[in-house]
């Protein structure tokens, strides 16, 4: 009984560990940071998951007694600095992303939705929709955020690549990366991302690929971290300045050269943080 309770209270203790890194590099925190602290409130967790099952089994304690008020009440004083550090980082990350996705402030009032069928529907299936129709050529969509929210976003000059829909947002007046899976259901143009190119596609981005991203300025570490999670998406990455470059994901020693060449470009330059924001809710930044 004791050797599962320290194996319960070893994979509790790795599972806080883990649940930390992964909260704090939605904030977008180094893994040398995320892994420090998870590596520093390890033992505590650990430790205070061991008492708390003890306690909750009734195992004896050295003396021989048991006491399972104690044992809980000690565990989980162990284990608080571990739930404190995951419920601020958690905290801090809701914050981090709300901004990104709630829409800007229009002058003109939203349309009343449509009213939900009781009928279960496929994400491929749409209600109806009171606004106007999208012009020729143009994709609309419901898109997900990464907070469950629902909006309406109509997209021109589009291009599909893998996993990814990119192109000017008329909605938010910008260009937008749009993630597929994200996206609930289409209101129009679905049938063209199945045809051949319209003509409002850019010419460089007729021909459908996989979105190529350029890391700079980081340690070898820190960079093949983030290119595993770049090709993890479905990313093309390169060690250049290419003719096809998307994205340049910019770290702290980034040459200031390699940076005019891209944005001479027309490359979309980001940080890391923001790079960690693209992947989580498919939103490019200005």
């Amino acid at each position: 009984m004791e050797n599962l309770i320290t194996i319960g209270g070893l994979s509790l203790g790795m599972a806080g560990w883990w649940a930390l890194a992964r909260s704090m590099k939605t904030n977008g925190r180094p893994w040398w940071w995320r892994h420090s602290a998870g590596f520093l409130f390890f033992p505590f967790a650990m430790l205070g998951a061991e008492m708390m099952l003890g306690g909750l089994l009734g195992v004896p304690g050295q003396e021989g007694e048991t006491s399972r008020s104690a044992e809980i009440f000690g565990g989980l004083l162990l284990a608080l600095p571990m739930l404190l550090a995951l419920l601020v980082s958690r905290r801090a990350a809701k914050r981090r992303l709300a901004p990104a996705e709630s829409p800007p402030p229009s002058s003109q009032p939203e349309p009343p939705a449509a009213p939900v069928s009781p009928e279960p529907a496929s994400r491929q299936h749409a209600p109806s929709s009171t606004r106007a129709p999208a012009r020729s050529g143009n994709l609309r969509f419901q898109y997900e955020d990464a907070e469950g929210n629902l909006s309406t976003r109509e997209v021109a000059n589009w291009s599909a690549s893998g996993r990814y829909i990119k192109g000017f947002c008329v909605d938010r007046g910008e260009l937008r990366t749009f993630r597929r899976d994200r996206i609930a259901f289409f209101l129009e143009g679905e049938h063209l991302l199945n045809g051949p190119s319209v003509a409002t596609v850019a010419p460089r981005q007729a021909k459908s690929r996989p979105l190529e991203i350029l890391f700079t300025g980081f340690d070898a570490e820190a960079r093949a971290e983030l290119e595993g999670e770049a090709e993890s998406e479905g990313m093309k990455v390169r060690k250049s300045v290419t003719q096809n470059l998307d994205f340049l994901c910019a770290g702290p020693n980034a040459g200031p050269s390699k940076l005019a060449e891209a944005k001479a470009k027309g490359v979309v330059v980001m940080s890391e943080t923001e790079f960690l924001d693209f992947l989580d809710t498919g939103v490019v930044p200005s």
